[in-house]
């Protein structure tokens, strides 16, 4: 094989940091997603909780449900919401998945130039 030309070298050295660098800000980005969601599932649990503090909360909800129909639609919420946060985790995979493919370019590239050398 050839040898990498040192151009050709810093050039790929550098696309795959930037590829790096993006997977990291995408990481990031789905985890500060993660946390708001999660944040907005406790607020709802809590102001389900919050309606009737005495009970265990799935009685609570029920009965809260059969008389006032506030609960229906918090449960209603709080299951939307939980379908949100499981769709974060899952983008929060895939975004991680991708950072550790930049990582294992990076270190590729890294051993394809030094055998070069």
């Amino acid at each position: 094989m050839a040898a990498m030309k040192p151009r050709t070298a810093h050039t790929l050295t550098r696309l795959v940091a930037l590829r790096r660098q993006n997977a990291e800000q995408a990481l990031g980005q789905a985890r500060i997603s993660l946390d708001e969601e999660k944040a907005k599932l406790a607020a709802l649990q809590a102001e389900l909780r919050s309606a009737a503090p005495d009970c265990e909360q799935d009685y609570a909800a029920l009965s809260l449900s059969d008389r006032f129909g506030n609960s229906t639609r918090l449960l209603g919420q709080i299951e939307a919401q939980k379908s949100v946060v499981a769709l974060c985790e899952e983008t929060l995979a895939i975004r991680r998945k991708h950072l550790k493919r930049a990582f294992g370019s990076e270190q590729s590239l890294k051993d394809i130039v030094s055998s070069r050398k």
